[in-house]
């Protein structure tokens, strides 16, 4: 658990000088926000996810002149991954893709991400390696305020790709966030 919190703060400290004024990547971020998660489907594990994320716009985005589009980030996140009465590090990155009226009211989300773990089995429960991949399809609302409330379905699996001979229980969780946008 202390590595956990150690890895956690770490994250913190992290996105504080990524977000510090003048820095010039700040002008990129879109949000950061907290997720908590719980299993989806019966499995050989009850699971609980609790998360720091953060997204970083990429310059790639398609407009109408209505304002409707599509527009792409990169997502990254630290936390905590509960199953089993095991409890491990969980960090993630990649891109993902929104459809939305610029950036404000209702989202529709799609995305992919590596999910690096401090561990790969979680009671019952084994990935098969402490790297896994992941993928997700949500939906959000951003209020007029800068608040973002989302919901996503989280799809975690080995894949079969770095461990071909290990079964691949995966993961289905439900995902909800809160975030602030920039």
């Amino acid at each position: 658990m202390k590595s956990i919190v150690q890895a956690m703060a770490a994250g913190m400290v992290l996105v504080l000088v990524a977000f510090a004024p003048g820095n010039v990547l700040a002008k990129k971020w879109n949000d950061l926000g907290l997720r908590t998660a719980f299993s989806a489907s019966a499995r050989s594990e009850y699971f609980q996810q609790y998360d720091l994320f953060f997204n970083y716009g990429i310059p790639l985005e398609w407009r109408s002149p209505e304002g409707w589009g599509i527009g792409t980030r990169f997502e990254s996140s630290v936390g905590a991954l509960h199953g089993g009465k095991k409890t491990g590090f969980i960090g993630s990155g990649g891109p993902g893709v929104s459809f939305n009226k610029s950036d404000m009211g209702a989202s529709f989300d799609v995305g992919v991400n590596v999910n690096i773990m401090d561990r790969r089995s979680f009671g019952k429960h084994d990935f098969g390696t402490p790297v896994v991949f992941g993928a997700y399809l949500g939906a959000s609302y951003r209020f007029d305020n800068g608040i973002r409330a989302e919901y996503r379905l989280h799809h975690i699996s080995n894949g079969h790709l770095l461990t071909p001979h290990v079964s691949n229980p995966g993961l289905d969780l439900h995902m909800f966030g809160i975030s602030w946008g920039f």
